[in-house]
């Protein structure tokens, strides 16, 4: 999607060949684009707004589904283990982490291809799960949701190839041979037989059903050859955006078969147009350690806008990146804390143990990194009312959570250029710090009011503002709407009911806070919650409307006031 000099326009290409984009890089006055296709089907779509275009966009390609609150919640990974995971999630309740999902990717099943046994993380090594029922089993009973890792490769070197290469389940070649990849030694379930996607769903029965698992990460997806030969007919050229669809939407249908009440998650790296339809969120694939590059921490927020505007609006920042870099311990080090300062601020919170040799960050490295991630987590808790109510939006409109300047400020020219801010929902401004070495950061800021949500300090709009920007867990810039009605959670230990009785799980009361207004700003506003209640705030008074079930609401209004009520009724007002 783009600008045009008069209006907002939409432009898709209808093919799953590859294509390849040039939106005024070689040239400032041209786009272009290829496509290994011997004709294309192009189609426009005009505005009249920006927000318009993304919600029809989301008519045409297909509406995300509404994810179970816990995905919005704070994920920890971890690894090395039955016995190594069950003690770093005792640690974690211990200390009082607000983390609701633990990703174990380490623990291997062969018959359900799950996990991934090739742990690089420096300091860990994969660990034995003895016995892996009780070992989810242990883990609800903490309140965690548990996820592993999921992946169309099947490595010929693994117990898992044989059954589906004996049955004639993998991707050939043209000569009717298994297609396996040269370099990495791995051939691809094809998803366009009937036969193989039944076979495929037996496995993620086993997986969340036999096994408790309650989903975890799609991985790869994205390295069918061109002149492969697939069930259906088709040429791994003409399906090199279908494979990707085909998984996700393969596992989704799997998995809502085992799991009908949707209770599950699956986190998505690859995927094409309408693939958003099959997927709990996606992630930045395989970053690098490193500030800069097309994949480093400086390209995050321009891809995550980029998702947002094509149809994806649950991405998520995997702290850190994957891939090990050249930067210095220290370095590194202020890196990891500014990612977890941007992915505290996205659609989930979650750290990864990624390929790392040397002596890498993490949570535990010592009492500073414990510390940010802790305050990181709590932010992030505390503002899973308003995300969740960001998604219920999104699964009706495809708006994204993470939000372009312009789709908020389509009137402001500077709206349109800025690739390194972002609005969450229409509330927030968030301003990551994606520069080494930075003390402050220089923040854009619309047209209207805005309030530092740190500070307190209100801000006219139209202007740059310089803000401190310390190296911390509390996050990063961020500015809420002078008037803005923001719904937080009280402190909880997590989204999933546990059977230990010292862990509190968030029941849905709330803590509303009403930011100020300067002189010219707004006084009255309305929220939305994602379970259909109204929140009104008149300038003196919050009503409430519609309130389906009963919950604790404390207001937090603009001028210091705190006032708490117990609702059991669907209305009331707090003055």
């Amino acid at each position: 999607m783009a600008r045009a000099p008069m209006r907002p326009f939409r432009c898709a290409l209808e093919r799953f060949e590859r294509s390849k984009f040039d939106l005024a890089a070689s040239k400032a006055d041209r786009w272009s684009w290829q496509q290994d296709a011997p004709a294309a089907s192009i189609v426009l779509t005009h505005g009249p707004s920006l927000k318009d275009l993304v919600t029809r966009n989301a008519e045409i390609s297909g509406l995300p589904p509404l994810p179970p609150p816990w995905l919005f919640g704070v994920w920890k990974t971890s690894v090395g283990g039955q016995a190594q995971v069950v003690a770093e999630t005792r640690r974690l309740r211990d200390l009082k982490i607000p983390v609701s999902a633990v990703f174990a990717f380490d623990a291997v099943d062969s018959e359900a291809n799950l996990g991934w046994p090739a742990v690089t993380f420096a300091g860990r090594e994969a660990g034995p799960y003895p016995d892996p029922r009780a070992f989810t089993d242990t883990l609800h009973g903490l309140g965690f949701k548990v996820l592993n890792y999921f992946t169309a490769d099947f490595h010929l070197d693994r117990r898992n190839y044989t059954e589906p290469a004996s049955h004639g389940f993998l991707v050939k070649r043209q000569d009717g041979r298994v297609y396996v990849h040269p370099a990495f030694q791995v051939a691809w379930l094809d998803y366009s037989d009937p036969d193989a996607v039944l076979w495929w769903t037996a496995a993620w029965r086993r997986a969340l059903n036999d096994l408790g698992y309650d989903g975890g990460m799609l991985d790869l997806g994205e390295l069918i050859p061109a002149d492969a030969a697939l069930a259906d007919g088709s040429s791994g050229q003409q399906s090199h955006n279908r494979y990707p669809l085909l998984y996700a939407r393969s596992a989704w249908d799997a998995a809502s078969l085992a799991r009908p009440d949707g209770d599950f998650a699956l986190l998505l790296r690859s995927g094409a147009v309408g693939a958003q339809g099959y997927q709990s969120a996606q992630w930045n694939g395989d970053a690098v350690m490193r500030w800069q590059g097309p994949d480093g921490l400086q390209s995050m927020v321009p891809a995550a806008l980029s998702f947002g505007l094509s149809g994806f609006p649950y991405w998520h920042a995997e702290v850190a990146g994957y891939v090990q870099a050249d930067l210095s311990h220290d370095d590194e080090r202020e890196l990891w804390l500014r990612w977890l300062q941007l992915a505290s601020w996205t659609s989930l919170l979650r750290d990864h143990l990624g390929d790392h040799q040397r002596s890498p960050i993490d949570v535990w490295m010592d009492d500073g990194t414990l510390n940010a991630f802790r305050n990181a987590a709590q932010v992030h808790a505390s503002l899973v009312p308003y995300l969740y109510s960001l998604a219920a939006e999104a699964s009706q409109t495809g708006l994204p959570i993470m939000r372009f300047l312009a789709l908020e400020a389509p009137d402001d020219p500077r709206a349109w250029q800025e690739e390194q801010s972002y609005f969450l929902g229409p509330q927030f401004l968030v301003a990551p710090v994606v520069q080494p070495g930075a003390t402050t950061r220089t923040v854009y800021l619309p047209p209207g009011e805005w309030v530092d949500y740190w500070r307190g300090t209100i801000y006219s709009g139209g202007q740059e503002v310089t803000v401190p920007a310390p190296l911390d867990g509390s996050g990063p810039p961020v500015f809420a709407r002078a008037g803005a009605i923001i719904p937080l959670a009280p402190a909880y230990d997590s989204l999933v009911a546990a059977e230990t009785a010292d862990v509190r799980t968030w029941s849905g009361d709330l803590v509303v806070r009403v930011m100020p207004s300067g002189p010219t700003g707004s006084r009255e506003s309305t929220f939305m919650l994602y379970d259909g209640t109204r929140l009104r705030w008149t300038g003196a008074v919050l009503e409430i409307e519609a309130n389906p079930s009963p919950r604790r609401i404390e207001l937090r209004a603009p001028d210091g006031r705190v006032v708490a009520r117990q609702l059991d009724g669907p209305s009331a007002v707090l003055a």
